[in-house]
């Protein structure tokens, strides 16, 4: 897959994968959508589903990110490219 790119996932999974690489999907920039499409599942109520999990602490964010001031953009990078974070955020005061 290029940089930039867009994989679309299509049919059944019957078990979780044991080789997936975060680091690559992040560094390449790839976008990753279900074959249904980049609409998210949403409740009867028109929510996104995805809201829900988060609330619930099915789905936890921070564990997925981290947030470093911009004074420590490297200190971000190398975090993110050896592997002790899955995605550097830096925040822009």
């Amino acid at each position: 897959l290029r940089m930039g790119g867009t994989l679309v996932m299509v049919g059944v999974f019957t078990e979780p994968t044991k080789n997936f690489l975060l680091d690559r999907i992040f560094r390449k920039n790839i976008t990753i959508i279900p074959s249904k499409g980049p609409s998210p599942l949403l409740s009867p109520q028109g929510e996104p589903l995805i809201w829900r999990d988060i609330k619930d602490k099915v789905i936890i964010p921070e564990l997925i990110y981290e947030v470093f001031p911009v004074e420590d953009a490297e200190k971000a990078f190398y975090s993110q490219a050896y592997g002790d974070v899955a995605k550097a955020v830096i925040r822009f005061d």
